[in-house]
């Protein structure tokens, strides 16, 4: 008999343990994030320089594409000018311009990158 009640507490230890990590599991995602989501360490370090350049000059890299391209509309014929459209846009920016992407590089890494831009 006394082997009997000794398993049944180590089910009950077992059953309360497993509890305990769910709940612990739901405090996280309900208390250690923000609007955006998740803050985890390292889980947004995606963002790059030139990922906020892509977001913030889409439409001037496109017009650049267009001009070198010849105004093309088939995607076969631009799809070369985009990398050189890219540079280009990256070294007309001003040393104010890169401070302001370097900023929001940083605030981007913290917060994630912001819904109305993903949804581009």
């Amino acid at each position: 008999m006394e082997q009997k009640k000794r398993g049944d507490f180590e089910g009950f230890l077992c059953e309360e343990f497993i509890d305990l990590g769910q709940r612990i599991f739901t405090w996280f995602g309900n208390h250690a994030g923000s609007e955006r989501g998740l803050k985890i360490p390292g889980f947004n370090l995606h963002v790059t320089f030139d990922t906020v350049v892509n977001a913030k000059k889409k439409i001037e890299i496109q017009e650049e594409v267009q001009n070198l391209s010849g105004n093309t509309e088939d995607g076969k014929k631009w799809l070369p000018f985009y990398q050189t459209a890219k540079r280009n846009i990256k070294e007309r920016l001003t040393e104010e311009e890169k401070q302001e992407i370097e900023d929001e590089v940083d605030k981007w890494k913290k917060t994630g990158i912001p819904w109305e831009v993903q949804a581009l």
